[in-house]
């Protein structure tokens, strides 16, 4: 499983970071886990 960081997932979307933390907020997509820095963890999962 291939882990991403906010900015490559909107890269291979096509979207602003903005729009996939909002996404994240309204629960159209689920909570990614978060690092212990509070950085979110993306996956496969979210992309599709």
């Amino acid at each position: 499983m291939n882990i991403y960081k906010t900015s490559e997932i909107s890269h291979r979307i096509g979207t602003h970071p903005n729009t996939v933390r909002l996404y994240e907020k309204l629960e159209l997509i689920p909570k990614p886990e978060r690092k212990a820095n509070s950085y979110r963890v993306f996956t496969d999962f979210h992309i599709k």
